[in-house]
């Protein structure tokens, strides 16, 4: 059987230059981090296509410094493609050094020394520690939550790196290092087989992940109040619901503040609705400093704030009021020279198994705040 790996990279060169036209014809229905991560991903398409076009011409270009260099920029475009995918830095160093590495070794050993097998293995051993670092980047997670695209494309590339690892090691065991090598072995054409089927492999991976990432920032935007950046009512509505059902089963408390700002329709019509929204902006951040981190807070409508404690029985509750109420009473905002302070009532309600539906719990909480301002404002109320 005759192999032939001009075929092989004539089918990488198909694959890959057809994804990064689709790649580039996407982006332009992303924004923000998606459409970064995709451009940088398309742009590493086109490098392997490119690569892929020139090897396919013959193999012996394989080693020309034009695809050597892609080769390394395309896993360079994918580091990077990685890094803006999950919103983190990615470092010069690993942007800036391998092509570095890359030219010096190809001059090195085309013109000072020439042997292209020695110089095909360092080579790969600057493409497998590019691979190892694309694949650990993949398995970290930028939250707490760990998307299975991750974990598969962090596998798809630990896998290149052990195949390329594994030539290298072949050519080692051999110790032949011939000036002229034959990149037609079956060595080389079924490692070049298996990283193409990789790349396109994990190609549809990166689409899917960038799809999951979609989906979780369409659901936040659905539960956060945009002037806020708290919850919205909709949210504290379906997390409250799923609480007081656990707290049914269980039996154990729960503590409900209804918080409203009290006077806020005179800052309003005294400063204006941007200062007013630049005080809810302040209260929301108050009311995330003062209370637990546990705590679901969310903007419940115009001034008033709802506050979900999970696992708080009266006494808690009244700690976290003396707190945050204390918290407001140290509150300044300044505009235009002049000092704001806010005043807050809150309305609590604190069971311990015995209500079975969030609203219930919101009606009562109300009540209670209609009690505190009742008192004269500035103070805090039990249902």
């Amino acid at each position: 059987m005759i192999l032939d790996i001009r075929y092989v990279w004539l089918v990488a060169a198909i694959l890959s230059s057809s994804s990064g036209a689709l790649f580039f014809i996407f982006r332009r229905n992303y924004s923000g981090y998606l459409r970064k991560a995709l451009t940088y991903w398309g742009a590493a398409c086109l490098s392997l296509g490119a690569c892929s076009w020139i090897s396919a011409a013959s193999p012996r270009m394989m080693l020309s410094i034009i695809p050597v260099s892609l080769t390394t920029v395309t896993l360079v475009f994918e580091y990077v493609a990685v890094a803006a995918l999950q919103q983190k830095p990615f470092s010069k160093a690993w942007v800036l050094i391998p092509p570095a590495a890359t030219v010096i070794v190809y001059l090195w050993f085309s013109s000072v020394q020439h042997n292209v097998t020695i110089g095909a293995l360092l080579l790969n051993v600057i493409r497998i520690t590019l691979m190892a670092r694309i694949a650990l980047s993949f398995y970290r997670s930028e939250t707490d939550q760990r998307f299975l695209t991750d974990l598969l494309s962090s596998a798809v590339f630990a896998l290149m790196t052990l195949s390329t690892a594994g030539v290298i090691l072949s050519f080692l065991r051999s110790d032949h290092f011939a000036p002229d090598s034959d990149f037609n072995t079956i060595r080389t054409f079924y490692n070049i087989t298996a990283i193409v089927v990789a790349q396109s492999v994990v190609f549809s991976l990166f689409l899917a992940g960038m799809t999951e990432r979609l989906n979780r920032d369409l659901k936040r935007l659905a539960m956060i109040d945009p002037l806020t950046d708290i919850y919205n009512r909709r949210a504290i509505e379906e997390i409250g619901s799923h609480e007081t059902s656990r707290s049914v089963r269980t039996g154990h408390p729960i503590s409900l503040f209804m918080i409203d700002i009290d006077h806020f329709k005179w800052v309003n019509d005294t400063h204006g609705h941007l200062v007013g929204d630049r005080v809810l902006r302040a209260a929301a951040d108050t009311l995330k400093n003062a209370l637990r981190a546990e705590t679901d807070i969310a903007r419940w409508g115009g001034d008033e704030f709802c506050a979900l404690l999970p696992g708080a029985d009266p006494s808690d509750a009244e700690v976290a009021a003396k707190r945050l109420m204390k918290a407001f009473s140290e509150l300044e905002i300044s505009i235009d020279g002049h000092f704001i302070r806010l005043d807050i009532s809150i309305g609590i309600v604190s069971k311990s198994g015995d209500v079975t539906e969030f609203s219930s719990l919101i009606q009562m909480a109300d009540m209670a705040l209609y009690k505190a301002k009742g008192a004269g404002r500035r103070a805090f109320a039990f249902a």
